[in-house]
């Protein structure tokens, strides 16, 4: 939404930009000559800080600085931190008379003379005598002037401000170089998951964004390895109560100090933490004035609220909450709330509400936007969604959310610049799955309705409920989950399209977790966990519910990222990984209607890693394939002897026999298998040996394609002509 355009919308801003600009043009002039009380001082305060959130809102970023220049001045002069002359008053002044002019400027060309008045007064302030960081120094972190002598702040910066720490990996078959095999490291699994990015955590404190979050993922991997050996000392003492007396002796001591170091640890991670967290209302700062902005703008009554914008969580998570935040008020705003005459015809009040509530409870951030307005109208929901695409005729209920959610789906006949793009849901739902959450609508025709965001407070630990399936282990966001209890005190009745689950006074749809990731079902299923969805709660059987653990949850590689039911995967300590889910995708499944499972292709997976084993058998089973897993190539020769496969992905470099042998030993009995070869450790020369030796595709693990193995694998097999179709729950 680029509304620096919309001629209305910049009249508006103009007016207001005026009434504050006046008012700090004579704060500055009497800045010398008269003593400002407190009270006075403040409300120039107040005017910069408003401009700085309007110009925000309307994208003029030059303007923005000056209004945020402006009121930090001012709120020094009030504190007592800055001396007040006449000499910086008529700076102030100066700075605060170019902004009318600005606005007609900005957006269309650089507005020199602000730029020059806001370096002037940064001059004066002491901003351009500090020298700027060295480029080359903590990997370019450090700021480049501007021509005019003064330096970007954060909202400078291309990116929206946020500066990212990237690991750019080698590219074994772009260049001589190689990685080592003894590189090779349980935190990304050879490339297979991705590290925790870091950002920048805000001007105040001056941290390396990329050394603050290798900080935090060092702390969570030695926490989760201390649990784990907590837990074995734990079973040393039981083992040994009955033994020699100094054996149980020692393992108390050894328990107490492992406890200490626990606290210790649990201490510097939250120190950590906090270094890189910002309260939200950094984010919805200038939403007061973007609901005035949006009422006037189509001539609606609105009383907006704002309530738990001082609740701190991580940087990245707000981040991240700015434009789908923007999206949702402006829906709730222009066809969310009635017309004021509309209202009062419907028996309301003429003026509506429009809120944002957000809270922090265990570890959750909670986000709300409300109105009061007409609701959603389903009935025109269904009929876009018709005209569109004849698949969706005859859609109902929660089916027609998966149309909502839709990026480009929009129930506005004429779109304007407010809205009718299709983005605000479904930036929503895209921002919330990409950080382990959930969302979920409520809505009651003619009440009103409501969106609520459910996040991680931090992405650096997330809580996850462990279950176990198919004899590995899996983790859910714990973000997402209700409730969890023994399928024994569970009332199950069959549905019209599947079996069905009653649970607090409704009918949940119901499903295995093993058929909703694409697994078989190989256990008896024990316990139910009930899942908070876009679409509505859903609920999923399990052998076994193992607990609650937090844990350092990492996206996946490139090569993995094509799965979109898996959201990544974390370290459980000990060497232990647990492929973590997507709730929202797993709910999109198990409402999907059955469909008649065709032929899915049989792929022997080869790793001597068993975390490498359970990501790419998790990516393969959600994707059609069904997957047995190797763990050396001698193991790899049994399996191929027992039954036909249709594929064989194996890593280059295992204990024993090496990829290369296997694959040599496979092509000489079978000239037409396809053979995908994956590795983060082989030499160009050693690839050389790969393609020799006969396969039919080769991906190292920092491999830039997304989802390269399964569509690799589609590829090969439909050359071939292998027909598969994906089973869907």
């Amino acid at each position: 939404m680029d509304w620096s355009e919309n001629l209305e919308l910049r009249a508006i801003f103009r007016e207001e930009v005026a009434e504050r600009a006046h008012n700090l043009v004579e704060g500055g002039k009497a800045l010398g000559a008269a003593d400002l009380s407190e009270h006075a001082l403040s409300d120039l305060a107040r005017d910069g800080h408003t401009i700085k959130g309007n110009a925000l809102v309307m994208g003029f970023p030059t303007i923005a600085d000056a209004g945020k220049l402006l009121e930090s001045t001012w709120k020094e002069i009030r504190d007592g931190r800055r001396s007040p002359s006449a000499q910086l008053g008529e700076l102030l002044a100066r700075l605060a008379s170019l902004l009318l002019a600005a606005v007609d400027i900005e957006g269309r060309a650089e507005p020199r003379e602000l730029l020059a008045a806001l370096a002037a007064v940064r001059d004066y302030i002491g901003g351009a005598n500090t020298p700027p960081e060295d480029p080359g120094a903590g990997g370019g972190g450090g700021a480049t002037p501007r021509s005019d002598g003064s330096t970007p702040s954060i909202s400078d910066s291309s990116d929206g401000g946020v500066a990212t720490a990237r690991y750019r990996p080698q590219q074994i078959h772009h260049g001589p170089g190689t990685q080592k095999a003894e590189e090779r490291d349980l935190v990304d699994l050879g490339g297979l998951i991705s590290t925790i990015e870091g950002r920048v955590i805000g001007e105040a404190t001056r941290v390396e964004s990329s050394k603050l979050f290798e900080l935090i993922n060092r702390f969570v991997e030695v926490k989760l390895d201390m649990e784990a050996l907590a837990q074995d000392l734990r079973g040393l003492r039981t083992a040994v109560a009955a033994g020699p007396g100094d054996i149980a002796a020692l393992a108390v001591t050894w328990e107490v100090s492992v406890g200490r170091l626990q606290r210790s640890l649990d201490e510097l991670q939250t120190q950590a933490l906090d270094l890189a967290t910002v309260p939200l209302r950094e984010v919805t700062d200038t939403f007061p004035q973007l609901a005035n902005y949006l009422g006037r703008r189509t001539g609606k009554e609105l009383r907006f609220e704002l309530i738990g914008d001082d609740v701190e969580v991580d940087r990245q998570i707000v981040d991240a909450l700015r434009e789908p935040l923007r999206h949702l008020l402006v829906n709730a705003i222009d066809h969310g709330i009635e017309m004021p005459r509309e209202r009062i015809d419907a028996g309301k009040s003429s003026t509506a509400t429009v809120s944002i509530r957000a809270t922090v409870k265990d570890h959750k951030l909670v986000v709300t936007v409300e109105d009061d307005g007409r609701g959603v109208d389903w009935d025109r929901v269904r009929q876009v969604a018709e005209e569109h695409s004849d698949s969706t005729a005859g859609l109902t209920g929660d089916d027609l959310g998966r149309v909502i959610f839709g990026t480009g789906f929009s129930t506005v006949a004429d779109r304007t610049d407010l809205s009718g793009d299709g983005l605000g849901l479904a930036s929503a739902s895209e921002m919330a799955a990409a950080m382990n959450g959930g969302l979920r609508l409520d809505t009651t025709p003619g009440v009103g309705t409501s969106v609520t965001l459910t996040l991680p407070a931090s992405l650096a630990m997330q809580d996850v409920l462990l279950v176990r399936s198919d004899g590995h282990r899996w983790g859910i966001p714990e973000v997402s989950v209700l409730a969890t209890f023994p399928m024994a005190a569970a009332e199950l009745h069959p549905g019209e399209r599947r079996m069905e689950l009653w649970y607090e006074g409704h009918t949940l749809p119901l499903s295995s977790f093993a058929f909703a990731v694409g697994l078989s079902e190989t256990e008896e299923p024990n316990d139910i966990v009930v899942l908070s969805t876009r679409l509505g709660p859903v609920a999923l059987t399990v052998p076994c519910v193992e607990g609650r653990r937090q844990v350092a949850v990492k996206g996946l590689g490139p090569v993995l990222a094509g799965s979109p039911h898996l959201a990544g995967a974390a370290l459980l300590g000990g060497g232990e990984v647990v492929v973590v889910v997507d709730p929202d995708q797993l709910s999109d499944r198990v409402r999907s209607v059955p469909l008649p499972v065709k032929h899915r292709p049989k792929v022997l997976v080869v790793d001597d890693s068993q975390g490498v084993r359970q990501l790419v058998g998790a990516a393969l089973s959600g994707q059609g394939f069904d997957v047995v897993a190797a763990s050396s190539a001698d193991e790899a020769v049994h399996e191929l002897a027992k039954s036909d496969f249709d594929a064989l992905v194996v890593d280059y470099q295992m204990p024993g026999s090496d990829g290369i042998e296997l694959v040599q030993l496979v092509r000489a009995g079978s000239r037409s298998l396809p053979i995908v070869m994956v590795s983060a450790v082989a030499t160009p020369d050693d690839q050389d040996r790969a393609w020799k030796a006969g396969v039919d595709a080769y991906l190292d693990k920092f491999d830039l394609r997304k989802g390269a193995l399964v569509d690799t694998l589609r590829n090969l097999l439909q050359m071939r002509g292998v027909a598969f179709k994906e089973q869907s729950a």
